[in-house]
Formats: C-alpha cells, sequence, structure tokens
C-alpha cells in the first residue's frame, strides 16, 4: 500500500520536472514571454498537488490526511522530519 503510493508520488515528481523543464526550455528560446511561463508553471504545480491529493487518498485513504491549519500552514505530521526535529 504504501509503497505503491511512494512510487506513485515518484512518477508524480518526475513528471512535473519533466513538464517545468519543457516550460523552461519553451522560455529560454523566446517562444514564450515569462509572464506566459509563469502562468504555465503556476496551472502545472495545481494541477501536480491535485494529483498528489488524489493519489494520498487512493493509496492512504484516512491515513494521508495532513491539512494546513490556519495558524502554522501545515499540521505536524506534514512537516519533514528534519524541520521537525530542528531544535
Amino acid at each position: 500500500m504504501c509503497a505503491a503510493y511512494f512510487d506513485a508520488i515518484r512518477e508524480a515528481e518526475e513528471d512535473v520536472a519533466e513538464a517545468l523543464g519543457h516550460i523552461r526550455a519553451e522560455e529560454d528560446a523566446g517562444r514564450i514571454t515569462v509572464t506566459e511561463a509563469a502562468a504555465e508553471r503556476v496551472g502545472l504545480l495545481e494541477r501536480h498537488l491535485e494529483r498528489c491529493r488524489q493519489l494520498r487518498a487512493e493509496h492512504l485513504g484516512s491515513l494521508g490526511g495532513s491539512r494546513p491549519t490556519a495558524r502554522t500552514g501545515w499540521t505536524a505530521g506534514s512537516v519533514p522530519r528534519a524541520e521537525r526535529t530542528r531544535g
């Protein structure tokens, strides 16, 4: 269950990295403006986050429940372990 989730997330990360590279190449080649590239990145990252949420729900169900809080932005379960233990 968890291994499949991590594999799916890794694949999603690889996909978004590849897509970001294509946007960067289009911008560098002058085929799209900086503003257009930024808009493409925003849309891409929003879709990526939604995909990650869907994968979490599919693979982990209620176990994957870290949600932003009003005060800190994220619950302790979503903060990387290194950040939680930093002193």
